[in-house]
Formats: structure tokens, C-alpha cells, sequence
């Protein structure tokens, strides 16, 4: 792991959400000034991965379409809404028969939704769930104890995009027991995970700035002292423990170029994609 990722996982969740937005000031500062209508959040209150932000939403949704079936009338479920990386772009695709329901740990992302989203687009809802993850917050519910707060059989679609990178596998396991209650039959869930090959564990621990070095047989931690920093999970330990198969079954899976960074251009995300369908 690089000395920056160490540092910055020393710090508490609030401290860490400070030195991002000391770091980002002169630059939403800017954006402020010269882009006073641009449905975008702060940088500096961004906590969902590095990137271009509104790039990278339009892209998901653009591949969720193209490929995986997402359509306009379906109601779409985001599981870790986050501030809005994947809400903004649906505003532009999901007609008035659609809808979309988001929940996060984090209440400065609902509401930063709720304000700039929700009030432009009332089939638009987000969520704040207190629950504990120690990248994000110091205290909550336990997220393996979670239940889902929606009715049964109501979504078409689901996503988890860099949800299920930080979470621990009781974690994981739940929320697809929760998705397949929540999800219609037919009904697709896109996540994205570091999947590790179970015959190939060593490649995974030589890379020394990104680099699972922490065993926990099943799965394995960049950090084992901040233990939703990163997490890597054992293949096949993945599809017949975490994600049931008697729930779900598999119908796009595509492995990430954090793999391998000189396959960049042949793949689809840094992170590994699952897709799977309700049984």
C-alpha cells in the first residue's frame, strides 16, 4: 500500500472528509463562480472514488443500457447512492414511468440529492441509513443486520457500483439476501468487486501500491486495521457463498484492469462487474 493510503486511512471518517475538501477549495471555489448551474457536487464533498465524476456516471449508465438491459419505465434501485454519480445521469434517461430509489451511509450525500436532485425530479428519491462502516462513518447499525427498506418484488434493476469493494462478506451476503426479497424475478443486480482467482492469490500481493496483502482466508484487506478500506474476495468463495445460487444467477461477468493496468483499453472498468439475475 502507497504511504498517501496509509495516511489517509490513519485518519477518522471526519477528518478525512476535511483534508478532501481543504484540498478541493480553490477548485469548487472556481466551479462556483463559472458553472453556477452545473448538476454536480462539489468536489470537495465527493466521496466515491477518483475520476472524472460526471464522465464516469455517464459511462455506467451508458453500459447498463447498451448491454445490460436497463431501460427507461424500470425502477431502478442504487445502493450506495453516494452523492449522486449515477442519479445525475439517470435524470436524463429514466422517463416519467420510471423511477429510482438511493440509500447511503453518508447524510451529506442524501442531502446534498435530495436538495439539487429530488427537488427537480420527484420520481427521485434518496435514503439516509445510519450504519457503520469504518471508511465512512464511526457509528450505525450494523450493515449485516440490515434490512432493506422497500417492499418486495418492486425493482427491475439494481446497482452497486464500488459498494461491495468495502464491505465485509456477512455484509455482502445480506444485501443480496435483501435484493432478492426487494428485486422482481428477472430482475438484474450490476455490481462491481475485486474478485480474486483462486488459483492466482500471489499476483495479488506483489503490487506495492495497490496490493491485497492481508489474508482472511475467504477474502483479503489492503489494511487490516481499516478493514472496508479495500477488500478482495475469493472467486470462487463468491459465487456460492456470498451471491446464492439457488437466488441468482450469472449472466455477465467481466474481470477489471486493476488485474493488470496495461489492459486498460480492453476493459470495461478498473474494477471487476458481476451481473446477476433473479431466479
Amino acid at each position: 500500500m502507497s504511504l498517501t493510503r496509509k495516511i489517509f486511512y490513519s485518519l477518522s471518517p471526519s477528518l478525512r472528509f476535511a483534508a478532501r475538501r481543504l484540498y478541493y477549495a480553490p477548485a469548487d471555489f472556481w466551479q462556483k463562480i463559472t458553472k453556477p448551474n452545473l448538476l454536480m457536487p462539489p468536489k470537495g464533498i465527493i466521496y466515491t472514488g477518483a475520476g472524472d465524476f460526471l464522465k464516469t456516471g455517464k459511462h455506467i449508465i451508458n453500459m447498463l443500457v447498451s448491454k445490460h438491459g436497463l431501460q427507461t419505465h424500470h425502477a431502478v434501485l442504487d445502493i450506495g447512492s453516494g452523492i449522486g454519480r449515477l442519479a445525475i445521469p439517470l435524470t436524463n434517461y429514466l422517463n416519467a414511468n420510471g423511477s429510482y430509489n438511493g440509500f447511503d451511509v453518508i447524510e451529506l450525500g442524501v442531502n446534498w440529492c435530495k436538495k439539487n436532485i429530488t427537488n427537480k425530479y420527484s420520481n427521485f428519491t434518496f435514503k439516509y441509513v445510519p450504519l457503520h462502516n469504518d471508511l465512512y462513518t464511526s457509528s450505525g447499525q450494523e450493515a449485516n443486520k440490515f434490512t432493506f427498506p422497500y417492499q418486495a418484488n418492486t425493482f427491475n434493476f439494481a446497482l452497486a457500483n464500488s459498494l461491495f469493494t468495502h464491505m465485509m462478506p456477512d455484509e455482502v451476503k445480506n444485501y443480496y439476501e435483501q435484493l432478492y426479497k426487494v428485486m422482481q424475478v428477472g430482475g438484474k443486480v450490476y455490481a462491481t468487486f475485486f474478485v480474486v482467482p483462486s488459483a492466482d492469490v500471489q499476483r495479488y500481493t506483489s503490487n506495492p501500491i495497490f496490493s491485497f496483502n492481508v489474508d482472511k482466508s475467504n477474502y483479503r484487506l489492503m489494511d487490516a486495521k481499516v478493514t472496508s478500506a479495500n477488500i478482495a474476495f475469493d472467486e470462487k468463495y463468491l459465487f456460492s457463498e456470498i451471491i446464492n445460487p439457488k437466488q441468482f444467477k450469472i449472466v455477465y461477468q467481466s474481470y477489471g484492469y486493476w488485474h493488470n493496468e496495461s489492459l486498460a483499453n480492453n476493459c470495461e472498468e478498473y474494477q471487476d462487474i458481476v451481473v446477476v439475475e433473479k431466479i
